[in-house]
C-alpha cells in the first residue's frame, strides 16, 4: 500500500520503507520462513561500461601497488626514526641511551601499528584476503606475502 492510500483510508503509518525484497525463486515458489529475513540486499547498478572492480587482475595489480607504497612508506618512516635516534645519543651523549632506545622502540611500534592498518585499508579497497596471501597475515608484519610463516 503506497501512502497516500494509507492517508486516504484513514490507516495509521508506522515507518517508511525504501525498499522490500523478498527471498524467493524466479517462479515464486519458495518464500523463506518467517525470522529475521533479509538483512541485506544488493543490486548491481548497470553502466555503459562494465566496473573494472569485477576484473579480478585491475584490483590485484592494484592492490600490490598499494601495499608497495605502504612497504615504501614503512622504510621511509624507520629510516627517519633512526636517524632520529641516532641524533638523540650525539645530542645527549651516553647518559641517555635508555630513553632513546625507548624513544625509537615506541616510534617503530607505532610505525607497525600504522603500517597494519594501511596494509588492512589496502586489502578492504581491493578485496579482502586473495587467494595468494596467506591468512595469517594480519597478525603478522613481514612482508605481504608471508614468506616467514608455514601457511
Amino acid at each position: 500500500m503506497d501512502a497516500e492510500l494509507a492517508l486516504q483510508m484513514g490507516c495509521p503509518i508506522y515507518g517508511i520503507l525504501a525498499l522490500t525484497s523478498t527471498a524467493t525463486d524466479k517462479e515464486g515458489r519458495s518464500i523463506p520462513a518467517p525470522g529475521q529475513g533479509i538483512l541485506t540486499t544488493a543490486r548491481e547498478s548497470p553502466g555503459v561500461f562494465s566496473s573494472p572492480m569485477l576484473d579480478v587482475s585491475f584490483r590485484k595489480a592494484n592492490l600490490e601497488d598499494e601495499l608497495s607504497a605502504v612497504d615504501l612508506w614503512a622504510k621511509a618512516q624507520r629510516k627517519v626514526v633512526e636517524t632520529e635516534g641516532k641524533a638523540l645519543l650525539e645530542s645527549k651523549g651516553g647518559q641517555e641511551a635508555e630513553a632513546a632506545a625507548a624513544y625509537v622502540s615506541e616510534r617503530l611500534a607505532l610505525i607497525a601499528k600504522l603500517e597494519t592498518k594501511k596494509r588492512a585499508g589496502a586489502f578492504d579497497t581491493w578485496g579482502g584476503l586473495p587467494a595468494y596471501y596467506c591468512s595469517c597475515w594480519a597478525c603478522c608484519s613481514c612482508c605481504a606475502c608471508c614468506a616467514c610463516c608455514s601457511c
